[in-house]
């Protein structure tokens, strides 16, 4: 593992605590603030989709999102429904349909935390740590409030601290960082 990958996951590993505290303490996270606005002419199968995706029918829900995509909606919506349906092709193990959706919601909207998200997921599912840990950056930067995001980060630490090889020099440095984040 690379050094600056590995200076990043303890700068990621030192928001722990204050994740973990804000959890413990039953502190609320703000709404999640990006709200889009769906385009009126896909609203109703829209809401049949997020029916679908709440009870993990993720086949049903990407056939209804792409009929949305089919209808081309405008270009904010467009940008949610391709993250969305990153999420769901995600869900179902199709890895490459879910980097494609999700590069294309970031094309569309590069202000939208979503597709970073969803991208970063995928990464994160195949391995390519340091690509993930960029996407996570980005949508945090551009969603802090977003709860799910700090989640799959410390997933993400989780899993990249489990490839590390924990030598005392790489021992030290988290114990020097762990007590300056206290």
């Amino acid at each position: 593992m690379n050094m600056n990958l590995l200076a990043r996951l303890i700068g990621l590993a030192s928001l722990l605590p204050a994740v973990i505290s804000a959890t413990a303490s039953g502190a609320a996270p703000p709404p999640h603030g990006q709200r889009i606005a769906i385009d009126p002419k896909v609203a109703s199968l829209v809401k049949q989709a997020a029916s679908a995706l709440k009870v993990e029918q993720y086949d049903l829900a990407i056939r209804y999102l792409t009929a949305v995509l089919a209808m081309k909606p405008e270009q904010n919506t467009a940008s949610a429904i391709y993250a969305w349906r990153a999420g769901a092709y995600g869900r179902k193990g199709e890895l490459n349909r879910a980097m494609d959706d999700a590069s294309e919601s970031i094309r569309l909207n590069p202000r939208s935390y979503r597709g970073y998200l969803e991208r970063g997921v995928v990464y994160r599912r195949t391995g390519r740590l340091d690509k993930a840990i960029s996407d996570y950056d980005t949508a945090v930067r551009l969603n802090p409030h977003f709860g799910r995001i700090y989640y799959d980060r410390v997933i993400f630490i989780l899993i990249a601290l489990s490839t590390i090889n924990r030598s005392p020099s790489w021992t030290r440095r988290w114990r020097t960082t762990m007590k300056r984040s206290a």
